[in-house]
């Protein structure tokens, strides 16, 4: 599997195509060609260098045909050559579309080219001169609007399955049916059982079956149900860009890696690595490293990558009634902090629409300031926001609770109190946490460092967390390098670290503050702190 490290750099990879030599071929979406040659890619750039889009590319009958904003561009593939590619022919005119139209893509069937525009198809025989406009034929999807009539629309992609070129066209409004086929002469839709409405990427035959793709789904033609079916991807968004075949097994160009059918689903190999670069937290909780960034759950245990997102999740929950399936996905779109207790319960902060939990079965619960103990934040109504999840080695969860209205912006469930959304017992303003807006928090068995905007401090419970009588609380506040502190940990010597605007500083037990310097290279600024065992 080759990624972006491996010679592709920067390039938006639109398309891939192999060769009757076996090289694979890419082109990009900022026009450059390019194949995989002993061990490295080799790119051309003339095109790039001419502001071309390329959409897609096909190896046939000893040429690439490579789709772009501008036409068609035919080129010879030449890869062991300094040139990599030899460009023949520019395409832009057919019949009387507009020159140097786009081109979505590009099919071949019973010695005919086909492409597709935003004015429907062009086809001409593939022995034509095809520069000629003269030479092209049109033919133009068209479709029935409410008021009447009849509006022309745009083509997506093609692609020939049980000897009929399949037509996907381009979605306007919302509902406009997404499959048609191609009769010889006329275009016409293709009645199903049920809607199909797909602003997809791809149609193609694989495994004697259709397939249709975008970002966020995968989906075969059924002939029993005369309908197309969903595959669930175990990969974030769902979907895939293309599809291809080799010894009778099909595989998917996911975003995350490659797919394969397997077991009524499509299995992803990704790339080992977690999805999403924006990081919101990192927890460790037991041997599973917990990683949220917007949109998705990342869970590494030692050795692979797992991921949860909306769309994986969405098979589970897909009955629910649309204003829970929008709140879900606004929790995993605002996602700030993840975690798994112990009982295998996955528990889902987010900024502004509560959190939620997720148990091992898939059912869930979503808890917000009307459903739970957990209050608004902000002047916005039911803003309630669960931006950080911690586990003591109690297996307290801490939660935290950015500006929380109530002035007790951390709140602990213990162990027994998992399952009642009322029966935390909270940590405020009274009890030592120097302001509400709570940026971090660590814990350790008889203590919790909090991190504020506003000062630190640590508050001591001795291990009682319900009993508060015993608590004390140590005020960091003036003392630290600067009081808008964003992170803190707890090392097993018992020092509280505390990251600030201005620098790294420790509190001991024996109860002074030490500034640690920072090297020149590096930002006084820290945002972020972790202590291993």
């Amino acid at each position: 599997i080759y990624t972006t490290l491996d010679g592709l750099g920067a390039l938006k990879i639109s398309s891939l195509t192999v060769d009757s030599s076996g090289y694979v071929w890419y082109v990009s979406e900022n026009g450059y060609v390019g194949a995989f040659v002993d061990g490295m890619w080799r790119t051309a750039d003339e095109l790039a260098q001419n502001f071309y889009e390329l959409n897609k590319v096909k190896y046939y009958n000893g040429r690439l045909w490579i789709a772009s904003n501008k036409g068609i561009v035919r080129a010879k593939p030449v890869p062991t050559s300094f040139t990599v590619v030899q460009f023949e022919e520019y395409i832009e005119h057919f019949a009387d579309f507009p020159s140097q139209i786009a081109v979505n893509d590009i099919e071949f069937f019973h010695d005919t080219i086909f492409v597709a525009t935003e004015y429907g198809i062009a086809f001409a025989s593939i022995d034509a001169n095809l520069i000629n406009s003269a030479v092209w034929e049109t033919a133009a999807v068209w479709d029935t609007i409410p008021e009447g009539g009849a509006i022309s629309r745009g083509v997506k992609a093609l692609g020939v399955y049980h000897d009929t070129l399949w037509i996907l066209a381009v979605i306007q409004n919302s509902g406009d049916h997404s499959l048609y086929y191609f009769d010889g002469s006329h275009i016409s839709k293709k009645t199903l059982a049920s809607s199909f409405s797909r602003d997809a990427n791809e149609i193609c035959s694989a495994a004697d079956t259709m397939w249709i793709v975008d970002e966020t789904g995968v989906f075969f033609y059924s002939q029993s149900d005369n309908n197309m079916v969903r595959v669930s991807v175990d990969a974030p968004l769902m979907g895939a860009r293309e599809v291809a075949e080799c010894s009778g097994k099909v595989y998917f160009a996911t975003r995350y890696g490659i797919g394969w059918t397997e077991g009524g689903k499509i299995e992803v190999l990704a790339f080992n690595s977690m999805y999403g670069s924006a990081v919101s937290d990192v927890v460790f909780p037991g041997d599973t490293v917990v990683v949220a960034t917007p949109g998705c759950v990342n869970m590494f245990d030692g050795t692979h990558w797992k991921f949860l997102d909306y769309y994986t999740y969405y098979f589970s929950v897909s009955d629910q009634p649309s204003s829970t399936l929008n709140t879900i996905r606004v929790i995993f779109g605002l996602l700030r902090s993840a975690i798994i207790t112990p009982d295998g319960v996955l528990w889902l902060g987010s900024y502004g629409s509560g959190l939620l939990k997720i148990y091992p079965d898939s059912s869930f619960e979503i808890w917000n300031d009307t459903t739970s103990c957990l209050a608004t934040s902000g002047s916005a109504p039911h803003y309630t926001i669960a931006n950080r999840f911690r586990l003591d080695p109690a297996r307290n969860l801490w939660i935290v609770s950015y500006q929380s209205n109530d002035n007790k912006p951390i709140k602990v469930w213990t162990p027994d109190k998992y399952n009642d959304p009322y029966g935390a017992v909270d940590f405020g303003l009274s009890d030592g946490v120097p302001h509400k807006e709570v940026r971090a928090i660590a814990c350790d068995w008889d203590k919790v460092a909090v991190a504020t905007a506003y000062g630190a401090a640590v508050i001591y419970h001795q291990g009682t967390i319900a009993d508060k009588s015993d608590d004390y609380a140590v005020s960091l506040v003036g003392l630290l390098p600067s009081d808008e502190v964003n992170a803190t940990a707890i090392t097993p010597d018992g020092r509280v670290w505390f990251g600030t605007g201005d620098g790294l500083a420790y509190w001991d037990p024996g109860g002074y503050v030490t500034e640690v310097p920072m090297p020149e290279e590096l930002s006084a600024t820290v945002v972020s702190l972790a202590a291993d065992s």
